[in-house]
């Protein structure tokens, strides 16, 4: 889902930066154009560190949840 709204965005001209700690995705979804960072939202010191350098104007948090029932 994330790597769809990345590639929409890039599309339009905006700068992407992607932070994907990989645990349920594969770094070759990630669309050419954006910046990767492999991390976690649960690192406050890497969240700190990328807002500070990057400015954001906008943040897009895509978490896919499933659920099994056996």
């Amino acid at each position: 889902m994330g790597s769809h709204v990345a590639a929409h965005l890039l599309a339009q001209g905006h700068e992407v930066v992607v932070l994907d700690d990989l645990s349920g995705g594969f770094r070759e979804n990630v669309p050419g154009g954006a910046s990767f960072v492999e991390g976690s939202i649960m690192d406050h010191e890497l969240i700190n560190r990328l807002f500070d350098r990057h400015s954001f104007d906008y943040v897009y948090h895509c978490l896919l949840y499933t659920s099994r029932c056996v």
